[in-house]
């Protein structure tokens, strides 16, 4: 073996630990898989429109952004001490309060489990009352067990799985038991794990909102297990069991008229004056979970069915469940869109089905939740429905090997349930799966030959079908080879030089090898049989390794008994490399080793046994004391300049648990996440990027697979970023709360330390609750700041109002700057600091673009809640500027210029009687005077040339700025579009039509207003072929329909700026996806067979 002398002082290893001089700020996130997970509960809020969450049994609960069109994960802040916290029992909103979610956490009732409550929407938590959740156990999927009552926000109800049925007045302070209410079954606390044994308790309430007594809502439902429905009539004071209740109800919903439906595991049934069990068919199904009634028209109901884990059914009634509607992806009552590499033939639709609830706000709008995912129906009542997987942000993959080659594709990944990809780009969905299996316990590669890898997959947890694939292609592709006999899961290694020399070991067996790529196999000798103790798939030892750089030589750590192992035949014999230093440890293990001529520095993870490296390959180690626990360890690339791999270790220093990275070898360490990405969900695997310095990725047992990367240098490298991901839309309000990311110096200037008020967020800016509802800003003091990243859509004069509030008097004054402009506030109230008044300032001229807007507190004293910019309406914005637009008047007056005529041949004409032709180099123009000063103005022209390759062109010009032009580029009538702002002062603009030099354009009907929303875009036009295309619904959103399409076409779609936003192909009756358009108006422009149609298209 190359040995390669690292100079440091042992000592240090033993002293005390200095952190970098200047420490970088990371960036964590999950790479994108689509795996999901089980989505055991989905809740809408009823009055906020797209404001979503979802729980899960093991990854926490999720938040749908909606301008993002993704789930935001929320359980970044629970540490690995904590992480029975990621599961979720159930789930609350308050509707009076969209900001405040209530949960029950816990997913085993042998750890801590608890009532959590949110005052941001998930952001930050608070433990309102330790209880006992199960939320990866029996009936995960029944629920809610929280609710909230709509009438009094204070009232809460908790079902438990152990404690009955528990309620708060105080919204969550305190709580006491409702005796009137059972236990339900409680399980067997000696022996929780067997199934039977699961607690299961009180697992569905609902409150009826219609009817209230001393200010609570008078009637709850309460489902208890193995008993039956419980009711309450006078607010909860007491309840009793309803005659005839069906006894294992697992969902509870009510409709008006105090009509329940429960779902059971035999069947639908209804309360309407006494029970009644439905007729559900077509029959052959007894057993239901989901079930809603639709909050806009009682009579429409949806239920689906519980029976077996795959190809669950669901069953739709307009008529309050008298006849029913079986839908199914195979009988052509369902079509699935299943935008990930999933495969619905393998059972990845409706699996399991939990929740299926109506969308209060949209109607015909369903979501259901299963094993993997959300799925989505814009309306159930059609035939087929058609079904969309919501995906982006939902990580809940269990990830079991790691692989980050040195050079090709970055990141590889084994997995449990979905196997494992191949991460060509880590921002987007993986397109395949690598085998057809369930699950990927191990993976390598070749490294002199990275075109080769080897791969470990079964087909369940406990490896049954286990075998053995390679690849020869970069990982694109692989192929089953053979595999030892008894084999179950385990790890495999590909020899440095060889691709054909692999060695495989799994649980309580000593190691195989092969010479041949996998196609025959022999029991090696010398090798021990603990490296790993377990054939299950969460086996987190990682023991075996091959050198990357010394040919046929793989390493095997014997954790049990503390011991190296070593062979250099290619794993047909080993022999004992250490067994001195290394303790004997009942932890997991992880062994690393370095690469080139770094292939002497070793490392060794064994959790509270700690950190032990060695820097002569396993010779010796020794033992870093700056981590009391080394839950895993992992070399990566280099920093520049360095000349030995960085180390990265997830472990605990000084109680913090974290991602700590050294680039010395030990003697200098950095934690490179915080207590919101604590990456904390059971971490399982940690692999180091090889080609990108500074990068890690770290999988869990129920949140999917993260990556860490430098987002910057110095105190904040991050840099400043807008707070919630995206610039704050002008015209548009601004949270005073929600300033910019970025930290002190950056994003805001605040005189003291710590947040006074304590809410929101946790740096040094004072926030408080405000009596408005959200938050305000205060405690302000002369010289603070606070910046905002805001993003103006249209240039042009805007109002700007500011909601303040002061509790001593004077002048209180504070600046608004944005870009260029200013404006500086004075106001002397001084009735409260939550005594609200709103001041006003216009003709703020703003350009358009994205622009820091920043507050400068002038004096102190000042509450700001928000300010709100919103464009200011000229007075004449509907009027078309231009005289003898469309040339009706059948002359050309005030138009001038050369070389130009009217036009009456139908063939020239957009419309109308009329229009304009130019030709040879020749022009038209008019200067169009009434302009305002400092306006953003549209102009649109309808223009064609009569010969194709001879090209007029359209321009705008003498209006403060730059001239402004387009090229007329087609023999089709097409529709132009230029958006200028005048200058200063200007209140004119010359429109001109130039002709080709050999040639002849024409034009017709046009149009100069301001403001975008008033740009004059025909609604359709009529063909040569006389048929008539229309765009329904417009205005649309998410998808819009082309209707009256005689054959296949293209479409494209542009701003009113003429910038092409999206082009695709279409057929007859097609449907366009618009999801990714932001609001406003747009021209879609529709050629098929030669001809052009022109829409205007409105995207809300």
């Amino acid at each position: 073996m190359k040995q390669k002398l690292v100079s440091i002082c042992i000592a240090l290893w033993f002293s005390t630990f200095s952190l970098f001089a200047q420490e970088e700020t990371y960036t964590w996130d999950n790479v994108i898989v689509g795996g999901g997970g089980y989505v055991t509960g989905i809740v809408i809020h009823p009055t906020e429109v797209g404001l979503m969450y979802m729980r899960t049994d093991i990854g926490g609960i999720f938040r749908w952004e909606e301008s993002d069109n993704r789930w935001v994960p929320l359980f970044g802040w629970v540490s690995p001490d904590e992480d029975n916290l990621y599961g979720v029992d159930g789930i609350a909103l308050d509707q009076n309060n969209p900001d405040i979610i209530y949960a029950t956490l816990g997913k085993y009732p042998t750890d801590a489990g608890g009532i959590y409550k949110s005052y941001d929407r998930g952001i930050h938590w608070e433990k309102l009352r330790e209880d006992t959740f199960a939320s990866n156990m029996k009936y995960r999927e029944v629920g809610e067990n929280i609710a909230v009552d709509p009438n009094n926000s204070n009232v809460v109800y908790c079902g438990t799985r152990i404690n009955g049925l528990i309620r708060s007045t105080n919204a969550g302070s305190n709580w006491s038991t409702i005796s009137s209410v059972p236990t339900g079954y409680v399980g067997d606390p000696s022996n929780y794990w067997d199934f039977d044994n699961n607690p299961i308790g009180i697992r569905s309430i609902v409150i009826d909102p219609s009817s209230t007594i001393s200010g609570r809502s008078r009637n709850i439902y309460a489902a208890v297990w193995s008993d039956g429905v419980y009711h309450s009539n006078n607010g909860g004071d007491s309840f009793y069991k309803m005659a005839g209740s069906p006894s294992n109800v697992i969902r509870v919903e009510n409709a008006p008229g105090n009509i329940v439906y429960a779902t059971t595991e035999d069947g639908i049934y209804k309360y309407n004056g006494s029970w009644q069990k439905l007729a559900v068919n077509p029959t052959g199904y007894t057993m239901f979970n989901g079930i809603d009634v639709d909050p806009n028209n009682s009579n429409n109901l949806i239920a689906s069915t519980g029976t077996q884990l795959w190809w669950q059914k669901q069953y739709i009634s307009s008529d309050a469940g008298v006849s029913w509607k079986e839908l199914d992806a195979f009988n052509g009552t369902m079509t699935v869109h299943d935008a990930t590499w999933h495969s619905i033939d393998l059972g990845f639709y409706q699996a399991a089905t939990a929740a299926i609830i109506f969308d209060p706000h949209k109607s015909g709008r369903v979501y259901s939740t299963d094993w993997y995912q959300v799925w989505r129906t814009e309306n159930i009542w059609e035939t087929p429905s058609h079904w969309y997987n919501d995906v982006k942000g939902h990580e809940e993959i269990v990830v079991l090997a790691l692989c980050t080659p040195h050079e090709g594709v970055a990141l590889f990944s084994g997995q449990g349930d979905v196997v494992g990809f191949r991460h060509d780009n880590q921002n987007e969905l993986p397109t395949k799966r690598l085998t057809d299996k369930a699950e990927c316990t191990g993976i390598d590669y070749c490294e002199t030959n990275p075109a080769h890898f080897a791969l470990v997959s079964a087909s369940d947890w406990y490896g049954a079908n286990t075998e053995i694939f390679t690849s020869n292609d970069y990982g694109d592709n692989f192929t089953a080879v053979n595999v030892p006999n008894g084999a179950l899961n385990g790890k495999i290694a590909m020899a440095s030089n060889d691709p054909n020399k692999l060695v495989y070991v799994f649980g309580n067996s000593q190691p195989y090898y092969s010479t041949d790529g996998g196609n025959s196999w022999q029991l090696s000798s010398g090798g021990p049989s603990t490296a790993l103790t377990t054939t299950y798939m969460y086996q987190y030892d990682d023991p075996l390794v091959s050198d990357r750089t010394e040919p046929n030589t793989f390493y095997l750590l014997d954790r049990p008994n503390g011991t190296l192992y070593k062979s250099t035949n290619g794993g047909q014999s080993w022999f004992v490399h250490h067994n001195s230093d290394l303790p004997s440890s009942s932890n997991y293990g992880n062994l690393g080793i370095g690469w080139g001529d770094d292939n002497n520095l070793m490392g060794v993870s064994l959790w509270t046994d700690g950190l032990w490296l060695s820097n002569n390959a396993g010779t010796s180690f020794f033992k870093i004391n700056y981590f009391s626990n080394a839950r895993m360890f992992s070399f990566g690339k280099a920093k520049d300049g360095n000349n030995i791999p960085s180390i990265y270790v997830y472990g605990i220093h000084n109680g913090q648990w974290g991602v700590y990275r050294s680039d010395d070898f030990g003697t200098n360490w950095q934690r490179i996440n915080d207590d919101l990405s604590y990456v904390g969900n059971s971490p399982t695997m940690m692999k180091a990027d090889r080609q990108t310095f500074g990068k890690v990725y770290v999988g869990t047992n129920g949140s999917g697979l993260f990556y860490g990367e430098i987002s910057g240098s110095g105190p904040d490298p991050v840099g400043q970023q807008p707070y919630d991901g995206y610039p704050i839309p002008i015209p548009g309000k601004v949270e005073a709360e929600k300033y910019d990311l970025g930290g002190s110096g950056e994003a805001y200037n605040d005189s003291d330390s710590g947040n006074n008020g304590g809410a929101f967020r946790t740096d040094d800016v004072d926030i408080e609750n405000s009596s408005q509802g959200g938050y305000n800003i205060g405690w302000t003091s002369a010289g603070e700041w606070l910046e905002y990243t805001v993003n103006v859509s249209t240039a042009g004069n805007y109002q700007l109002e500011a909601s303040v509030a002061s509790g001593i008097g004077g002048t209180k004054s504070f600046e608004v700057q944005i870009g260029s402009t200013s404006h500086q506030f004075d106001f002397t109230d001084a009735s409260g600091w939550q005594s609200w008044q709103t001041l006003n300032a216009s003709g703020i001229y703003l350009n358009s673009g994205q622009q820091i807007l920043r507050v400068n507190i002038l004096t102190a004293g000042i509450n700001l809640d928000y300010l709100n910019l919103q464009q200011e309406s000229s007075s004449n914005c509907s009027t078309n500027f231009i005289t003898n637009p469309g040339f009706e008047t059948g002359d050309l007056s005030p138009w001038t210029g050369w070389n130009n005529g009217i036009e009456s041949n139908q063939a020239h004409l957009n419309s109308g009687t009329y229009g304009v032709g130019t030709w040879w180099g020749g022009r038209v123009e008019q200067l169009v005077n009434g302009l305002e000063a400092n306006q953003q103005y549209y102009l649109t022209v309808w223009a064609r040339n009569l010969e194709g390759g001879k090209e007029g062109s359209i321009s705008v010009s003498g209006y403060g700025g730059a001239a402004l032009s387009t090229t007329i580029n087609s023999t089709n009538w097409e529709q132009y579009v230029i958006g200028f702002v005048t200058g200063t002062g200007q209140t004119s603009a010359l429109i001109r039509l130039d002709a080709p030099s050999n040639a002849m354009s024409v034009a017709d009907d046009l149009w100069l207003g301001c403001g975008s929303s008033n740009a004059r875009v025909s609604k359709s036009v009529t063909v040569e072929s006389s048929s008539e295309i229309i765009l329904a619904p417009n205005p649309a959103e998410n998808e819009v329909s082309v209707l009256g399409l005689q054959s296949e076409g293209t479409i494209q779609i542009y701003s009113l700026e003429g910038e092409l936003y999206k082009e695709v192909d279409v057929s007859p009756s097609a449907k366009v996806n618009i999801q990714d358009l932001p609001s406003g108006i747009y021209i879609m422009t529709i050629l098929t067979s030669g001809l052009t149609n022109h829409h205007r298209l409105v995207v809300k």
